[in-house]
């Protein structure tokens, strides 16, 4: 299963540092939208509502990376007292019982969501805003398959790990 587990991490690297780079993308609205406020006195809906699309998608992809790169948060008043192998058994249960059905849940729950959206052609109720909003609100069970995977790799890591095979 590790080999499975190597494909899959490195597919989800390339597709999360891809999404990475969105991060400077939304450094920059910010810096230009501050600029054009305090310099020129022009604001603009499009702006506000593009800094928040971009800060959900590095966020949702981020969730995905995290689990790849174990840089999720943990409770570490128990966690850090458990042996290595209770902490592989922890981290399993975790993906399989709570992040692997949350987030197929959040997948099939969001499809209508999008459809709905894409049906009537939704677009920001604010004057100026963005057009098409359905493609920013596609990303979530986007997010939701690459965290899905991201978990099951991680299962099939700690798997191995617990059948005592090699998992690097």
């Amino acid at each position: 299963m590790t080999s499975l587990a190597n494909s899959i991490d490195k597919l989800l690297s390339k597709i999360c540092k891809f999404f990475l780079w969105g991060n400077l993308l939304l450094v920059f609205v910010i810096t230009l939208q501050v600029i054009c406020r305090y310099f020129f006195n022009f604001t603009s809906a499009a702006f506000e509502e593009l800094q928040w699309h971009l800060f959900a998608v590095s966020m949702l992809n981020g969730i995905a990376y995290a689990i790849l790169t174990d840089a999720h948060v943990k409770a570490d008043i128990l966690y850090g007292k458990f042996s290595e192998r209770k902490k592989q058994w922890v981290d399993l249960s975790a993906m399989l019982l709570f992040v692997i059905p949350f987030f197929a849940y959040i997948f099939f729950k969001s499809l209508p969501f999008i459809d709905r959206s894409f049906a009537v052609s939704e677009s920001s109720s604010n004057p100026g805003g963005l057009p098409y909003r359905w493609l920013i609100k596609s990303f979530i069970p986007f997010s939701a398959l690459l965290i899905i995977a991201a978990a099951t790799s991680k299962a099939f890591r700690l798997s191995d790990l617990l059948r005592g095979k090699d998992a690097s």
